[in-house]
């Protein structure tokens, strides 16, 4: 069976604007004298930290209840204005029709889900790494999305517009990798409809 990976920022959705709330919130944190971690995005996208008080705890950053009032809303506002791209629509739904497995793997804080989900209701597999417990391009996620799809990596294709996370990555584990450009400069494709066409056309 064929399967078919997209990563969702970037390649499925759009984000308008971006308000960069963890980000904020980061910032307070090195007003306060924190001094930034390593692995503070790990942690950010690696953890079920469902809200942004969560995530402040977390990291050990205190923040006023107006500070966080402010952060909060302007995630809501941001996960609000995440889009679809059309061709991404078009291009799930003409190969969930030809009997294409589909699935999402994306790096993302717990609070981005709901865009995915509201925008692709009806996927095969949805795998975050706040989920998961592991981030692009590491093995474990993409063979945790395999397994979910229940299809074997030879039988699956993956595309988005990082090279490194979901092109070259999964190949080390027998998944084949595109790359898509919007702008059409760099990579093997500059929409998803054309790359959901030519692999129907390739699919026994």
């Amino acid at each position: 069976m064929t399967a078919v990976i997209f990563d969702a920022f970037g390649t499925l959705l759009k984000i308008q604007g971006g308000r960069h709330p963890y980000r904020r919130l980061l910032k307070i944190g090195v007003d306060q004298g924190r001094r930034p971690a390593p692995d503070d995005a790990h942690v950010l996208m690696t953890e079920p930290l469902e809200s942004l008080a969560a995530a402040a705890k977390r990291l050990g950053i205190s923040v006023s209840q107006r500070e966080l009032d402010d952060l909060e809303q302007m995630l809501a506002e941001e996960v609000s204005g995440i889009e679809a791209y059309p061709d991404g629509i078009e291009a799930v739904l003409l190969l969930q029709d030809r009997g294409v497995r589909v699935a999402v793997c994306s790096n993302l804080a717990s609070p981005y889900r709901q865009a995915i989900t509201k925008h692709y209701p009806a996927l095969d597999a949805y795998v975050f790494s706040c989920d998961a417990g592991h981030i692009k391009p590491s093995n474990e996620i993409y063979i945790a999305t395999c397994a979910a799809l229940d299809v074997s990596p030879e039988m699956t294709h993956m595309i988005r517009d990082s090279a490194r996370c979901d092109s070259e990555g999964p190949r080390e584990i027998g998944i084949k990798g595109c790359l898509l450009d919007r702008s059409g400069h760099a990579g093997q494709y500059s929409d998803l409809l054309s790359f959901a066409q030519d692999l129907l056309r390739e699919k026994p």
